[in-house]
C-alpha cells in the first residue's frame, strides 16, 4: 500500500503531460530531504530511499535539478546508518 504512493509520486515527477508546468525537481524532492533529516524511524527512511531510487532508475535521463536533493537524501541516510554503527 505504501509503495503505491511512491509509484504515484514517481509518475507525477516524470509525467510530461501536465496542464501546467511541473515544479522544479528540487522543489518536488525537498519534502523527502526534510523527512530524512527529522525522522529516526528506519522503516520511513528506507521507504524514502527506495522512492528516490525508483524515481532515478525510472528516468535517469530526465533528472535535471533534482540531483542535489537526491544526494542530500542519500547523505542523510548514510549519516544515520553511520551514527547507528557507532552506537552499537
Amino acid at each position: 500500500m505504501r509503495h503505491g504512493g511512491c509509484a504515484a509520486a514517481a509518475s507525477i515527477w516524470h509525467s510530461p503531460a501536465h496542464c501546467t508546468p511541473p515544479p522544479p525537481q528540487n522543489d518536488f524532492l525537498r519534502p523527502f530531504v526534510v523527512v530524512m533529516r527529522h525522522s529516526r524511524a528506519l522503516e520511513i527512511r528506507e521507504l524514502i530511499i527506495r522512492c528516490v531510487s525508483q524515481m532515478v532508475l525510472a528516468r535517469v535521463a530526465n533528472v535535471k535539478s533534482g540531483w542535489k536533493s537526491m544526494f542530500m537524501v542519500r547523505q542523510q541516510g548514510r549519516g544515520h546508518s553511520q551514527g547507528q554503527e557507532g552506537m552499537a
